[in-house]
């Protein structure tokens, strides 16, 4: 006897429910998708769709499509989206997101500026980055950094 296929996971009562007038943005990372291409992608999203549907609430759903390590578990690259540049940073410009462990609603009101492009870079070049009047977020402290106003 064939073995039925697993659907999607059922939503706990715990999640938040979807937003009525939101702005729905769904992205799959892609298996050939790194990390540098999705958040490439995820900020264009938001960025878009700040610009055709101004201000109104944002729901991220982002899934992952292979992107598996030896143990099962997600590769270093969607790891780094799933638990830090989603929640850290990207979260700033949504009023909901989810993603394969969590769906969050958040706490404060989204921003609604956000940047048409964000750019990975080492440490070194952070401070070269704000020079030039772009935001940095860094990661392993979870902190937007942005560069003074004029």
């Amino acid at each position: 006897m064939p073995q039925k296929k697993k659907g999607p996971t059922p939503r706990k009562s715990s999640d938040p429910a979807p937003l009525k007038g939101a702005a729905l943005i769904l992205h799959t990372m892609r298996a050939d998708e790194g990390f540098d291409e999705t958040a490439e992608i995820l900020m264009k999203l938001i960025h878009d769709t700040q610009h055709k549907s101004p201000d109104a609430p944002r729901h991220l759903v982002f899934t992952v499509e292979g992107h598996r390590n030896d143990e099962g578990g997600y590769d270093e690259d969607a790891w780094e989206l799933i638990n830090n540049f989603i929640p850290g940073f990207l979260s700033r410009y949504l009023t909901q997101y989810e993603h394969p462990y969590a769906a969050v609603r958040m706490p404060n009101p989204q921003r609604n500026d956000p940047p048409q492009t964000v750019s990975i870079v080492a440490k070194d070049q952070a401070d070269k980055m704000l020079a030039e009047g772009k935001p940095v977020f860094d990661a392993d402290s979870n902190t937007l950094f942005e560069p003074p106003k004029e």
